[in-house]
């Protein structure tokens, strides 16, 4: 039930509105209205007041635009409106005869109905009828509201599977209800609630993400419909957007045995036990009967990895890279479809290693026992090996070999770590290399290189005379030779006509200017025919040390540059007119741009097209430093 009032409308001494009462039919969502016209008197008038059709046409009482009940034209007995002519009171103004009527009017989805009343007629008040007023109130609308659908007030955005979801309506009525239906994008049903009033408070299930298992997070459509207490719909279903996203728990869980790791030894240590730093790996194994997906709700297992020293292996046969430290970690991870993981990592001790080397190393000549002796016709022979035991997988071997100048290694004899061999018999006037070997059972190896030299000798001859030494016995023909621990001092100039050999080889071109090398010279001579090899000439360019900044056989540079703008330094230019200034003699004052002169006189002044003045040749300036210009080559073959 609802009632009121319609504005009123003033003419002389006569207001007019109207009154209205209202019943509600939820079932048909529609209202009967029922009003009744209302006139004022503000004129001391007796009697009775009529409303009729006095010199006016369609007179009468309208209805939502159509004439409902008809005014005759005079203030006679039939067909008017008539009541007391109370004073300043607001009084009924009921038909003289018949009734007005009702109108029944439908609510639109918000619950609001319209309908418009209007009164054209004159008012005549009997006792003074030259006082009569034709009034119009024109439409007047009345506007009800019964049952407008629920708003929302407040909605949760974004939500976390578990978390709490909360919804709070305004609604118009206190007898309706709602209800609310969650859809995966605006599509498929995830959850219908059931009826409430104002409030929805709801737990978020992880079971939402059942169907989805590839899916973090879900665009969900929460879809709220307004019901009247007799279950009929009251406008269209009010929407609004809502995340749901996966919480951090929804994901694989693995228990104890899920990823184990073994040794993986190959090539030079295979068959050892045990990690060996720079040769090992690790290979993992993944049993996905020990990882829980329940949590997951719906995703799967998408992939296993294994991480260690920086890299990811993400399938089989998971192996790290070589391990490269005593102290290891490696990460197994397990990935769902959603891209949620778990992991557990593994600590490793690896075994350091290192390749084999020697200390105490010990060569000289001896007498067959052993001992020391210059003239002696053996070899003493002593090294201590140094290696990594790798928990007793590892083994070191010494052994010796050794030649005559220009001979070739004899067979490899057995030393004991630590013991002095004898090796022999040797001349006494022949020059041996011993070679040392340590080697590991990985294969690596450590050589040690010592020369033993002749007995000694002030100087001693080639028995074929073709030879000749000092300090050593002479052990090759056409060859004068001096001990290696002898130093040569020669007071005069020193000729060589032939090749200077050191190392047991000559040294050639070749080795000073090998491939790749420059050559440069204020001589315009081709090194080729110099030293041989093929060159290649460098023309017009500067030569710059290679280094972070510039790699080894780049080019740049120019021997001239001009300056673009952003180059410049910043600066100012003075300025010349190419224009005029004129002056004008005026009386007028209080204008802009005008200068006074004195006395009542004014000047305006123009000055127009003015510049910078114009320098510099616009020419490239040289950008080499201090020069000498030589003939460069560089060694291509």
């Amino acid at each position: 039930m609802a009632s009121g009032y319609t504005s009123a409308v003033t003419n002389g001494s006569f207001s007019i509105r109207f009154y209205w009462v209202s019943s509600y039919n939820a079932a048909t969502n529609k209202s009967t209205v029922t009003v009744t016209p209302q006139v004022r008197n503000t004129g001391n008038y007796g009697g009775d007041l009529r409303a009729c059709g006095y010199n006016l046409s369609n007179a009468g009482i309208y209805l939502n635009g159509a004439l409902n009940y008809a005014f005759d034209g005079t203030w006679g007995t039939s067909n008017n409106l008539v009541c007391s002519a109370n004073v300043d009171t607001w009084t009924n103004f009921p038909p003289y005869a018949g009734s007005i009527g009702t109108m029944s009017i439908t609510h639109n989805a918000n619950g609001v109905a319209t309908a418009t009343v209007r009164f054209l007629g004159t008012v005549v008040p009997l006792n003074a009828t030259s006082y009569r007023k034709g009034i119009d109130t024109g439409n007047q609308t009345i506007t009800i509201t019964e049952n407008a659908a629920s708003s929302i007030a407040s909605a949760s955005s974004s939500v976390t599977t578990q978390g709490s979801y909360s919804l709070t309506m305004s609604r118009k009525n206190t007898s309706n209800y709602h209800i609310a239906t969650f859809k995966y994008n605006n599509q498929t049903t995830l959850y219908t609630s059931g009826r409430f009033d104002t409030s929805l408070n709801l737990s978020v299930p992880r079971s939402w993400f059942a169907d989805y298992p590839s899916a973090a997070s879900l665009p969900v459509t929460v879809s709220v419909q307004t019901y009247n207490s007799g279950g009929t719909a009251v406008g269209a279903a009010l929407t609004h957007s809502l995340t749901v996203a996966a919480d951090a728990d929804m994901k694989p869980v693995v228990s104890a045995g899920w990823a184990a790791l073994a040794v993986c030894n190959t090539g030079a240590v295979s068959g050892m036990t045990g990690y060996v730093k720079g040769y090992s790996r690790a290979q993992a194994a993944f049993d996905l009967t020990k990882i829980d997906m329940s949590g997951a709700v719906g995703a799967s297992v998408a992939s296993c990895s294994v991480s260690c020293q920086g890299e990811t292996v993400s399938s089989a046969p998971y192996l790290t890279p070589v391990l490269a430290s005593e102290a290891v970690a490696v990460t197994c991870t397990v990935t769902d479809s959603r891209g949620r993981t778990a992991s557990e990592t593994f600590s490793l001790a690896v075994m350091d290693y290192a390749a084999p080397s020697m200390t105490g190393q010990a060569v000289f000549r001896c007498d067959a026992s052993g001992a020391a002796d210059e003239d002696g016709t053996c070899l003493s022979v002593r090294a201590t090996a140094v290696y990594s035991s790798l928990n007793g997988s590892n083994i070191c071997t010494l052994t010796a070999a050794y030649k005559s100048a220009g001979g070739a290694y004899g067979a490899e004899t057995s030393l004991s770590s630590g013991t002095a061999s004898v090796l022999g018999p040797v001349s006494a006037d022949a020059s041996y290399t011993v070679r040392i070997t340590a080697t590991d059972a990985l294969g690596n190896s450590a050589v040690y290189y010592a020369v033993v030299p002749t007995r000694k000798w002030a100087m001693k001859f080639r028995p074929n005379g073709r030879g000749a030494a000092f300090g050593k016995a002479a052990e090759t023909d056409d060859l004068f030779e001096i001990t290696g621990d002898w130093d040569v001092k020669i007071g005069g100039d020193l000729t060589v006509l032939g090749s200077i050999i050191g190392g047991g080889g000559g040294i050639s071109f070749d080795d000073v200017y090998p491939v790749g090398s420059i050559y440069m010279s204020v001589n315009s001579t081709d090194p080729g025919t110099l030293f041989g090899g093929t060159w290649e000439r460098i023309r017009d360019r500067f030569l710059l040390a290679a280094g972070d900044s510039f790699a080894a056989g780049g080019t740049g540079g120019e021997a001239s540059h001009k300056l673009v703008e952003s180059e410049m330094p910043g600066h100012s230019h003075a300025m010349s007119s190419v224009g005029t200034l004129r002056a004008i003699s005026t009386t007028t004052s209080g204008a802009t741009n005008y200068i006074e002169r004195g006395s009542g006189v004014y000047y305006t002044a123009t000055l127009n097209n003015f510049s910078t003045g114009s320098k510099g040749g616009n020419a490239s300036h040289n950008n080499m430093p201090p020069y000498l210009a030589v003939y460069i080559w560089k060694r291509t073959a």
